[in-house]
């Protein structure tokens, strides 16, 4: 794998929506690349960031008004 081509799975890899076999390809990637380690450490920051925010509730009838 090329850094240009895990540029376009880290979400996916994150998300444990890879195969093995490409998930395998991509940590020896990371693995082996400072500049695809840091690209990582980056979506990891913001994947936690993201998921720390609180919920919001919309309130009834929120899908009605967006219509």
């Amino acid at each position: 794998m090329q850094c240009k081509e895990l540029g376009e799975s880290l979400s996916a890899y994150l998300d444990g929506e890879l195969d093995a076999e490409t998930s395998e390809d991509l940590a020896r990637q990371v693995a082996q690349c400072a500049r695809c380690a840091a690209d990582l450490g980056r979506l990891k920051a913001i994947d936690e960031e993201v998921r720390a925010l609180p919920a919001l509730d919309p309130g009834s009838g929120f899908a009605r008004r967006v219509v």
